[in-house]
C-alpha cells in the first residue's frame, strides 16, 4: 500500500476559488475526468465522476455563484475534486482553498488556519468489481 501524502498550501481562499472556477480550469478538469472514466470498472466511482462533470457543466453555463447558491455541498464537492485532480496532475495553481467533499471516498480539504489548507485524497473500492456496463467487459 502506498503511503498517504498530505500537501499543504498557503494562500487566501478567494484567490484559489477564482482560479478553480475559471473556464479553462473547468474544461481541463472535465477533459481529465472524461479520459479517466472509460478505464474504470467501479460503477460507484463512475457515477461520482459523472456527477462532478455535471456540476462543472453547470458552473460553465450559469457560473459558480449559481451552483453555490443552489447547492453549497455540490459546490464544495466540485472545488475539492478540482483541487485534488489539479494537484495530483501537477497543474499550476495559486495556493489555497476552502471546501470539503461530502463523499468519504474522495478529496478532503482542511482549512488549518487563515492561510493554510491541507489536502488529503483517498479512494476505496470493494474487493468485488461490478463490470456491468463497462465497455471492456464485452471485448475479447
Amino acid at each position: 500500500m502506498r503511503p498517504m501524502r498530505c500537501q499543504l498550501f498557503r494562500t487566501d481562499p478567494p484567490t484559489l476559488l477564482a482560479a478553480l472556477t475559471q473556464e479553462t480550469m473547468l474544461v481541463r478538469y472535465q477533459e481529465c475526468l472524461a479520459a479517466e472514466i472509460p478505464s474504470l470498472a467501479e460503477q460507484t466511482l463512475i457515477r461520482h465522476l459523472r456527477r462532478l462533470t455535471g456540476y462543472a457543466s453547470q458552473v460553465l453555463s450559469s457560473g459558480f455563484e449559481t451552483l453555490a447558491r443552489n447547492d453549497i455541498q455540490a459546490a464544495d464537492e466540485l472545488l475539492s475534486d478540482i483541487f485534488a485532480v489539479a494537484t495530483f496532475h501537477g497543474w499550476d495553481l495559486p495556493r489555497g482553498l476552502l471546501g470539503a467533499d461530502r463523499d468519504p471516498d474522495s478529496a478532503r480539504i482542511w482549512l488549518l488556519d487563515g492561510a493554510t489548507v491541507a489536502l488529503s485524497r483517498a479512494r476505496t473500492v470493494t474487493d468485488k468489481v461490478d463490470m456491468t456496463g463497462h465497455n471492456r467487459a464485452t471485448q475479447s
